[in-house]
């Protein structure tokens, strides 16, 4: 990752697994390189209901098909999305792998 600034930022329910894991992986990502600062935010139901909508209004475009209990995007406008998307990004980003995230099919 290049030293040039970056903020990723985190939303999404409280009881969700996913947000945890996001959680952990974004302040790994925070401490491990340099220029990269995270925001995240946790939400109970009604909380996130709020937060979700907020975020759509404000950025429109693909924020608006977002239906996911987690939210991921980039510099506060480029969208990620949700769990799957955003582990996709962290390993192609910062070589970020989370091996409880990946299900493998024998």
């Amino acid at each position: 990752m290049e030293s040039s600034k970056v903020k990723i930022t985190l939303g999404g329910k409280i009881t969700d697994s996913d947000f945890y894991k996001i959680k952990t992986a974004l302040q790994w990502i925070s401490r491990n390189n340099e220029g990269v600062e995270i925001s995240i935010n946790c939400f109970f139901e009604t909380q996130w209901e709020e937060y979700l909508k907020k975020v759509q209004n404000e950025k429109k475009g693909v924020f608006l098909n977002h239906k996911a209990p987690i939210l991921t995007f980039l510099n506060e406008d480029v969208y990620i999305g949700d769990t799957d998307a955003f582990f996709d990004y962290a390993l192609n980003e910062f070589r970020y792998f989370d091996k409880q995230t990946t299900t493998y099919s024998m």
